[in-house]
């Protein structure tokens, strides 16, 4: 049994994807027009037009947590304990925003969303599910799965997703609150596994520690695996670059729609 989501409220971190932001939220309003969204931009472009042209937005200018992973081979390097500061950094501030998120919004159920994410419709969960995503990923390393097995409650994982996440803010707490109260959790988790500067992983990982699984949104599409994604009737697309500033160069599909 699903259930229509009214009471969810979004959080949405960007760089300098202005135009996509605009549309992605254009398209949000015409389904949630009074849902409160919360933005944490990382760049210096200047996102407060936004502000004038919809109410129930919050806009924080915040520190630059993700462009250093592109400059470099993390796989190869995140051992380092230089590496190890930023991917803990980058870790604890995204919880921190989900945290101010939840302050801000007071809303049953928050969404993570991206610039490339758009809403084309009322989005649904099922009874008695706290996180939905995509599970398009599978192999967690095996470090991390013993890191996993030393937490009493928690359960072992094999599949993620979770961008865009949809999760109960209730259970997101519980979650958090345990990794929090487990000393060394966090650098056990980030020498254990390269990936722990991504959103989808760091959530779903965060739930298995109480016991919750991510399981499939069967609103989601993703549009560069999906041939049928522009027909397909589904209320959550994923990799919607359409609006991006290199979209003629790294995402030319979308010059044809």
């Amino acid at each position: 049994m699903t259930k229509n989501i009214t009471n969810i409220g979004v959080m949405m971190s960007c760089f300098d994807e202005v135009e996509s932001v605009s549309f992605a939220i254009q398209n949000f309003r015409k389904y949630y027009p009074d849902n409160k969204i919360f933005i944490f931009n990382e760049s210096k472009e200047d996102y407060t037009f936004l502000l004038e042209k919809y109410d129930n937005i919050k806009i924080k200018n915040d520190k630059d947590t993700m462009s250093f992973y592109y400059k470099y081979p993390i796989h190869d390097v995140y051992l380092l304990p230089e590496f190890q500061e930023k991917i803990q950094e980058a870790f604890l501030t995204f919880l921190d925003r989900i945290n101010k998120t939840i302050e801000y919004t007071q809303s049953e159920y928050l969404i993570l969303m991206d610039p490339d994410v758009l809403v084309r419709g009322v989005l649904n969960i099922p009874s008695n599910v706290n996180l939905l995503g995509s599970l398009r990923n599978k192999g967690i390393p095996l470090e991390t799965k013993k890191v996993l097995q030393e937490v009493e409650g928690s359960i072992i994982i094999d599949e993620w997703g979770a961008t865009p996440g949809i999760f109960k803010v209730e259970t997101f707490q519980k979650a958090y609150n345990k990794f929090i109260s487990i000393p060394n959790l966090l650098s056990k988790l980030t020498k254990s596994w390269s990936s722990f500067y991504a959103h989808d992983v760091i959530i779903p990982i965060l739930f298995s520690l109480i016991g919750e699984k991510e399981y499939l949104n069967m609103d989601f599409t993703e549009c560069n695996t999906d041939p049928d994604w522009q027909t397909n009737q589904k209320k959550l697309v994923h990799h919607y670059k359409k609006y991006y500033k290199d979209v003629e160069t790294r995402f030319p599909f979308f010059k044809e729609i």
